[in-house]
């Protein structure tokens, strides 16, 4: 399955999150709207807005689903959930530039990155 999102959803005041017991995830809505599937071919990227409603549907392949997510956003700026302010986390870009973090993590496996 593919992820599946709401539109609309991220003009929605922010929604609670909770974990379901024995889920490995958090949840954050149990409303009828179904959504709307986001097909996408390996190596594809997805944007969505932080608020945006998004989850899978079981996973009917024998493969695993492989995802990275990141966030891009200012560096002032925290988690609405958590509080914690999102600066207190490594940069991984300077200027448009990857930092020394993300340069030691490529060079450990094998790849250099030109300045």
């Amino acid at each position: 399955g593919c992820l599946w999102v709401i539109p609309g959803s991220h003009h929605d005041p922010l929604h609670e999150h909770w974990t379901e017991p024995g889920d490995w995830h958090r949840r954050c809505y149990n409303g009828d709207n179904p959504g709307v599937p986001v097909e996408s071919a390996p190596g594809d990227i997805i944007f969505l807005h932080c608020r945006t409603i998004h989850f899978p549907h079981e996973n009917g392949s024998k493969s695993q689903r492989r995802t990275y997510q990141t966030a891009y956003c200012d560096a002032d700026s925290g988690s609405q959930i958590t509080g914690r302010a999102y600066n207190q986390k490594p940069l991984l870009l300077t200027d448009g530039q990857p930092t020394n973090v993300v340069r030691d993590i490529w060079t450990h496996l094998g790849h250099h990155i030109e300045h």
